[in-house]
């Protein structure tokens, strides 16, 4: 029971994941550029012209802004859900482990939700142990591992940029994948 609902919040996961990816897509697209065509066409304006010009554009870029803002709480929103239902089906999958400590597929999901979640030496222990429950799981768990020590190394440059916090790290792994 405890895999089937970690299943279910890892799809919810992956949904909020969607959501948040769309989301940081519109923050990149550009905006139109209202600032561009004004500047172009200024220099047929008068002086009050000009001036009329100059407060619009002020304030085309403080609602600007203020959309920016939104979009990125609304992104950091997202990036939450697509966290907390990672963490509601790593739990599962961390007591699943507990309870079956024999079924090597619990070990695999656990394994799995911890390298989503960024926690890459933790998962590699658990993909190791499921490998050790089931000797046939080495062929196709060995490219994981692989992946997960260039995981590790990604996770490790991205750390080292001390000017970023930790949370603004994780949403940039999360959304590049």
């Amino acid at each position: 029971v405890l895999l089937l609902r970690a299943s279910a919040y890892l799809q919810q996961a992956q949904s909020h994941k969607e959501i948040l990816q769309k989301a940081v897509n519109e923050w990149k697209l550009p905006r139109p550029d209202i600032l561009r065509a004004m500047l172009l066409d200024a220099s047929a304006l008068s002086e009050q012209q000009k001036n009329a010009v100059s407060l619009s554009l002020l304030h085309k870029l403080k609602t600007n802004g203020s959309i920016r803002k939104a979009q990125l709480r609304k992104i950091q929103y997202r990036h939450g859900l697509y966290q907390n239902s990672l963490l509601q089906a790593a739990q599962d999958s961390l007591r699943a482990t507990e309870l079956l400590p024999q079924y090597s597929t619990s070990w695999l999901r656990a394994g799995e939700l911890l390298s989503d979640l960024w926690r890459i030496k933790e998962s590699r222990q658990y993909y190791e142990k499921a490998v050790d429950l089931d000797g046939s799981l080495l062929e196709s768990v060995e490219p994981i591992i692989k992946a997960l020590d260039q995981k590790q190394e990604l996770l490790d440059r991205a750390r080292t940029n001390k000017e970023w916090p930790e949370d603004s790290v994780r949403l940039a792994l999360d959304v590049a994948g």
